[in-house]
C-alpha cells in the first residue's frame, strides 16, 4: 500500500519487493561471513613474527566482538561466548 498526500515524493521514495531485499541481505551476510573466515588466514600467511601475528589475531577478535555487540541484541555474555567460539 502506497501512502498518499503531500508528504510522499515519488522521485525520492522507492518500493522494493521484500523477497529481493531479503536475498540481497542474505548475500551480503554470506559474503561478509566468508570474508571474516578466510581473510584472517590469508593475513596471517603474509605476517611474520609471533608478536605481529598475535596483534593481528587480537585486532580481528576485537573487531568481531565489536561487530557482534553492535549488530545484535545479545547479552554481553552471549557476545563474548560467540567471540570465543
Amino acid at each position: 500500500m502506497r501512502p498518499s498526500g503531500d508528504f510522499y515524493d515519488s522521485e525520492l521514495v522507492r518500493y522494493h519487493k521484500d523477497r529481493k531485499v531479503e536475498k540481497a541481505i542474505t548475500a551480503i551476510v554470506i559474503a561478509a561471513g566468508f570474508l571474516m573466515l578466510v581473510a584472517p588466514m590469508w593475513i596471517l600467511v603474509f605476517v611474520s613474527g609471533a608478536l605481529e601475528r598475535l596483534g593481528v589475531i587480537t585486532a580481528l577478535a576485537a573487531f568481531f566482538l565489536a561487530l557482534v555487540s553492535t549488530v545484535t541484541v545479545a547479552t554481553p555474555f552471549e557476545t563474548l561466548a560467540a567471540t570465543a567460539a
